[in-house]
């Protein structure tokens, strides 16, 4: 199973119903119906979202990109969850999003302009934070070392794959063959301190 990303369609910025109404008439152009319907919901997006679930459906599916990383995990074989990597939602959605395209579980239609996509995508940058948890710049630093231009297309690639990992629970691994482990393994014994024997030390 994988995710095929048909195009990106650019939408002219219009008022709220307005707005509303043009993405309900795409939706019902291409088939998509409300529980697959994924929206940025931050600042100005919230009213958007609202208006969507009330006109739409109320499965339409809304992310606020100041949330926190969720307790998922990108890879069936990753060891740590997502809110114990990313510092949050953005950083894990855009770590998921590279996971799979390594995977080979997200495919991109030939026919998009990924010269638009790629500087978005490939050039932003991420560091470490706190306690090794990785943090995605912010968009606004994005946007000053690109006089302005801001990462549309990357960030509707991001919430499309983040609403299909949250609907479906679709996800694979890196390795695909993993080894047998031997359950029935004793587990390794460092000292005294790993077995609940005592010793006498009076004698």
């Amino acid at each position: 199973r994988v995710v095929q990303v048909e195009q990106q369609i650019p939408l002219e910025k219009k008022d709220t119903l307005e707005q509303t109404r043009n993405i309900i008439r795409l939706c019902k152009e291409t088939g998509v119906k409300p529980a697959w319907l994924a929206v940025d919901r931050t600042g100005n997006g919230t009213g958007v979202h609202d208006a969507l679930r009330s006109m739409f459906g109320d499965q339409v599916f809304g992310i606020m990109f100041g949330w926190a990383a969720t307790d998922t995990r990108s890879l069936e074989d990753d060891t740590e969850a997502c809110s114990e990597r990313y510092h949050d939602i953005i950083t894990e959605m855009a770590f998921a999003v590279r996971k799979f395209m390594e995977t080979d579980t997200l495919k991109l239609n030939p026919g998009i302009n990924w010269n638009a996509l790629e500087r978005e995508t490939i050039t932003r940058r991420y560091h470490q934070q706190g306690r090794g948890m990785l943090k995605i710049e912010p968009k606004k630093e994005f946007k000053k070392r690109y006089n302005g231009q801001s990462p549309d297309r990357f960030d509707s690639l991001l919430v499309a794959i983040h609403g299909v990992r949250m609907n479906e629970g679709i996800s694979t691994r890196m390795v695909q063959n993993p080894i047998n482990q031997n359950k029935n393994r004793r587990p390794m014994e460092h000292g005294i301190v790993d077995v609940l024997d005592f010793i006498d030390m009076s004698t």
